[in-house]
């Protein structure tokens, strides 16, 4: 892209008028002498995925995992959890 910049700062409608324009007219073009068989398409390295990830199977009863995991745990008291003010305080 430097290339297609006569000077080495240009203003920003330089940029979008010159710059960009060049880049696109050269794309096309490259892209038409593709199809009639003039120019040959750039080779890319093929994609590699990464192996996927076994994932453990898990129950879908959505009832079972709501509220009665949490009933039979003893409630803790929150009394040095709340200030009187009703913010939360973390003890250190």
């Amino acid at each position: 892209m430097n290339s297609s910049f006569p000077a080495p700062h240009p203003n920003l409608p330089d940029s979008v008028v010159v710059g960009i324009e060049k880049l696109a007219r050269r794309y096309a073009n490259l892209k038409y002498e593709i199809e009639i068989g003039r120019a040959l398409a750039p080779q890319r390295l093929p994609i590699i995925l990464p192996e996927p990830v076994a994932l453990p199977e898990t129950s879908s009863s959505s009832d079972s995992d709501s509220v009665s995991d949490y009933e039979d745990s003893p409630e803790e008291d929150i009394s040095n959890v709340l200030r009187a003010d009703g913010r939360n305080f973390v003890p250190s």
